[in-house]
């Protein structure tokens, strides 16, 4: 599966109970998004334009990043049940 495929399909529901098998889990994305930033958008880490107050970019960075906080948490919540 290539990663933009992978990326379109990530409901919280996927993410395995196991402490090992979410870690896993998270690696494989983390290393799927940086191989797709450097096909993709490899000025991405040079420019961070995330870091400018007000930007755009930034305001997307935040909704990413508190969409993969939800993930998580919604992960181990199951993991806790």
């Amino acid at each position: 599966m290539k990663p933009t495929e992978k990326f379109r399909k990530m409901p919280t529901d996927r993410f395995p109970f196991d402490h090992g098998q979410l870690h896993r889990v998270l690696d494989d994305e983390r290393e799927a998004l940086s191989e797709w930033l450097e096909e993709n958008a490899p000025y991405c880490a040079r420019e961070e334009a995330h870091q400018n107050e007000g930007s755009r970019e930034r305001a997307y960075w935040h909704l990413g990043y508190k969409e993969a906080l939800n993930d998580i948490v919604a992960a181990l919540e199951r993991q806790g049940k």
